[in-house]
């Protein structure tokens, strides 16, 4: 994709050249023929650098430079000051503006395409550094996330153990908690991509191919590793959800009701992913649920089976529904700061929802409450026709 340059010269004869020979050098190029064309073109467009003129009437390139450098959009774009004014006090003033670089004019058209090239390498550098950190504290914000959750469960489940005579119920329950949160750190990789990229483990091998080797490795591997599924009894599984959110709402007024069919559901799945699902949901709705309850109810529709999770909290406002499901998707009002999170819970359940061949919904009324609900496929779907019918 070719580079976009923004020149800023109120010259038009000079600005029409300058883009000419950038055009025969393989760039795109847009002309701002004053300061505020300048400022709008960057915030508008985007571009890869600027090459910016100084002696401009009303918005001088001082000026546009610091206005550029105070943007969310040029904070670290490339930007080289081209001016008539060689003295080196206005060299070092542009410098000292933000500017990376000046040339004076009349300048060799080779050394301004060699800054260029220099100049937009060395952003690009900084911008793959920046995103590998950003993934990297991703990696460890969402194994904090998951690993809390099942923390909390073991912390309340072994507190009510202490105090009961017959304790080997919620003995079990902290060993499977226990066997969860390791199974977790074991598909750290995948909850990493998961978190930062959504990259979905049900396309062709050609589309992945771009992400890396090791990317479609690790998403080639837990496709493996989810073929090893069992029968899962969904009531039973229910029951543990409902005794793990009695833990998680603690001793505010807030009853959980389960409502399931008489009859047994099986169903072939990962029980540790979908518990993994299941407990972020009822996570948010114990956190945003002072009052009330919330309902775990289980249904089967021909061969799907739907697993709603209903709150009575405080809702989520039509216009915010977008924000849930990203990375970092927190919706910060005055109801919600307060109860803090990573943004990440959702995010996760989506995407191992899809893994196992499902989908997550959610409706909402503000300030009356929260449905999710997880939709299942009872039979396992042949995992050939899933990696390969996504097109």
């Amino acid at each position: 994709m070719k580079k976009q340059i923004l020149i800023v010269e109120d010259e038009h004869d000079c600005a029409e050249l300058l883009s000419y020979h950038l055009q025969k050098n393989n760039y795109q190029t847009v002309i701002a023929y004053n300061g505020k064309e300048a400022i709008e073109a960057v915030q508008l467009q985007t571009p890869d650098a600027v090459l910016l003129d100084i002696m401009m009437p009303e918005l001088n390139g001082w000026e546009v430079c610091r206005i550029i450098r105070e943007s969310a959009n040029g904070k670290t774009l490339p930007i080289i000051m081209l001016s008539a004014l060689s003295d080196e006090a206005e060299r070092i003033k542009g410098l000292s503006l933000g500017a990376d670089d000046y040339l004076a004019k009349p300048y060799s058209m080779q050394e301004l395409l060699l800054k260029i090239h220099k100049h937009i390498d060395r952003q690009e550098t900084i911008i793959q550094h920046t995103t590998r950190e950003q993934d990297q504290d991703t990696t460890l914000r969402c194994m904090v996330h998951e690993l809390k959750n099942s923390l909390s469960v073991i912390g309340g489940f072994s507190s009510i153990a202490l105090r009961k005579d017959n304790s080997n119920k919620y003995l079990k329950s902290i060993n499977t908690t226990a066997l969860r949160a390791e199974s977790l750190l074991n598909h750290a990789p995948l909850l990493s991509r998961l978190a930062t990229r959504g990259e979905s483990p049900y396309i062709k091998k050609e589309v992945m191919a771009p992400l890396g080797s090791e990317a479609a490795d690790v998403i080639s591997n837990e496709v493996k590793t989810t073929e090893a599924r069992q029968e899962v009894n969904a009531i039973s599984l229910i029951a543990d959800i409902a005794e793990t959110t009695r833990i998680l709402v603690g001793n505010k007024p807030v009853s959980v009701e389960v409502t399931s069919p008489v009859m047994p559901i099986m169903i072939s799945t990962d029980p540790v992913r979908l518990s993994q699902i299941l407990i972020n949901l009822v996570n948010n709705a114990a956190k945003f649920t002072e009052r009330g309850k919330i309902a775990i109810t289980l249904s089967v529709s021909g061969s799907w089976m739907e697993i709603a999770v209903s709150d009575t909290g405080i809702g989520i406002k039509e216009e915010d529904l977008h924000k849930l499901f990203t990375v970092y998707g927190r919706i910060e009002d005055d109801k919600t700061k307060k109860f803090g999170g990573t943004g990440l819970g959702l995010k996760i359940s989506r995407d191992l929802a899809e893994l196992l061949g499902g989908t997550i919904s959610i409706t909402s009324v503000y300030e009356k409450g929260t449905t999710f609900v997880v939709s299942l496929p009872i039979q396992q779907m042949d995992r050939q026709s899933r990696l390969y019918s996504a097109e």
